[in-house]
């Protein structure tokens, strides 16, 4: 059997967790085993993309126009050549690997308990079009928590399930079953973007066990295909103290252009698209510096430089 985090075993037997406390959200029932799990991408798979890549074409750029219609086509390249000639991928997957990963009915998640042993439990959900890695370099700030960072269905690790209908509900239920199985009965959760959507649904769907939850986007409202009136009014409540907030972050997202525009669908990207297949990376350094021609070009002047290709 092998030695999981706190005294848990997985791969085989099933032990309970070490001095369970219902205040820290920790069950005395037996824990559900899950599968223990190690990053490791086939050298055919890596050799693929390095061919797609250096058979990347380029299309032109109207001279002096910089960032103002989305992606740069120098800034790309040079990413691209990067990523094509220098990125060490083993030695992140290595790096990876230090972490604790697992999986669970399909779903990849990393489990990081608490320096203490007994941390408050914490959720933590990613958004599009990112990763559980956006958490990465939090892990050390967070060590007070039991953290649980999940992969979403059909992002990094988890793969993508054969159905229609995989929305916050979905994903909200799959989280809480996840945290049941790990002994969790009281827990908080945070995300973004997407991941924001599903810790509030959370929220109002299971507000027996969810003690918290943090938004770093409140403005995202969790609409779902079988959501009820009800449903709407719990969530006025919940969102109500960050009305203020949400009026101001607006009015700062309209100004510096952090807001999701459609330069996702029309610019640079989509010539990038058209011409060499490089859209995905357009969009995702896009996405990085917030979407739209203004914040792009402000924030290659302010960092762009100096940003960290290995970290994109």
């Amino acid at each position: 059997m092998q030695r999981g985090f706190g005294g848990i075993g997985y791969d085989g037997g099933v032990e309970a967790p070490p001095s369970p406390s219902t205040i820290l959200g920790y069950s005395e029932e037996k824990v559900v085993p899950v599968k223990s799990f190690r990053i490791h991408v086939a050298d055919e798979v890596l050799d693929d993309l390095r061919t797609r890549l250096r058979r990347t074409r380029f299309p032109d750029q109207i001279s002096g126009i910089g960032w103002t219609q989305g992606t740069e086509l120098g800034w790309l390249q040079r990413l691209v050549s990067y990523w094509n000639d220098e990125f060490d991928w083993r030695a992140w997957e290595q790096r990876l690997n230090a972490m604790n990963h697992f999986t669970w009915e399909g779903i990849h998640f990393v489990h990081q308990r608490a320096v203490s042993g007994r941390g408050m439990p914490l959720i933590l959900t990613h958004g599009w079009p990112c990763s559980f890695l956006d958490y990465v370099e939090m892990l050390p700030l967070l060590q007070n928590f039991d953290l649980v960072i999940p992969s979403l269905p059909g992002y990094a690790f988890s793969p993508r399930p054969p159905q229609v209908g995989v929305n916050y509900r979905y994903i909200a239920e799959r989280w809480h079953k996840l945290m049941s199985k790990l002994g969790y009965t009281r827990y908080g959760a945070g995300g973004y973007d997407f991941g924001a959507g599903v810790s509030a649904i959370l929220a109002m769907d299971y507000p027996t066990s969810v003690i918290g939850i943090h938004l770093t986007t409140p403005d995202i409202a969790p609409v779902v295909n079988n959501v009820v009136e009800a449903d709407y009014g719990k969530l006025k409540q919940l969102i109500r103290p960050v009305r203020g907030f949400k009026t101001l972050k607006t009015a700062y997202a309209t100004i510096r252009g952090f807001e999701v525009m459609r330069a996702l669908r029309k610019g640079q990207a989509a010539i990038f698209n058209l011409t060499g297949g490089v859209r995905g990376e357009a969009r995702i350094v896009e996405r990085a510096f917030g979407i739209g021609a203004r914040a792009l070009a402000e924030a290659v002047a302010v960092i762009g430089e100096g940003l960290n290709l290995q970290t994109l």
